[in-house]
């Protein structure tokens, strides 16, 4: 990944990607993370709150000198507003999409307080797996249960198999087609 959110937990100093955990979390319109967001040390299982100082800096440094940029250029061509505005357009559009990519890789983690209220994107969505059961599988043996014996289809008049719940050529439940 070209932009990756890495950080080092101040615990044990292991890399601890921000990655997925700020995919996961809700942004404002600036693409910074719009709560308290933390992520889980991998290696020492402490709990990380994700800082966004660094990238707020980044994010308003870099409009600063968009702004700077824009004002010096009308200065320079007053009289052609229309490659101007293009050109303008352009550079938001390109301001937009570098610091959603960006501001994520200027992110650090601290220790959390324990008064700290943060949201575990990925512990949430790890509870929800957890809680997703498996679908047991139940094999009935309906060769038993109907004697073996094939049975035809009502609604196409094909022969199914005895272990076949579902017409093979229609689709039909057994319940529908004998």
């Amino acid at each position: 990944m070209p932009f990756e959110s890495l950080a080092n937990c101040p615990v044990c100093h292991a890399r601890v990607s921000l990655q997925l955990a700020w995919d996961l979390a809700p942004k404002n319109r600036f693409g910074l993370l719009a709560e308290s967001t933390g992520v889980v040390c991998s290696v020492c299982s402490t709990k990380l709150r994700i800082t966004q100082t660094r990238s707020v800096v980044a994010v308003i440094t870099l409009y600063s000198i968009v702004l700077v940029g824009l004002l010096q250029l009308k200065e320079s061509i007053p009289q052609d507003r229309t490659n101007l505005l293009i050109f303008v357009a352009a550079l938001v559009g390109a301001l937009m999409f570098f610091q959603r990519r960006l501001a994520r890789t200027f992110a650090q983690v601290q220790r959390r307080e324990g008064g700290d209220t943060v949201d575990f994107p990925l512990e949430r969505l790890k509870h929800q797996n957890d809680s997703i059961k498996e679908p047991q599988v139940v094999i009935a043996d309906t060769a038993t249960s109907r004697d073996a014996r094939p049975w035809q289809c009502r609604k196409c008049r094909e022969e199914n198999p005895a272990g076949f719940e579902l017409c093979w050529n229609c689709g039909i439940a057994i319940s529908n087609g004998i």
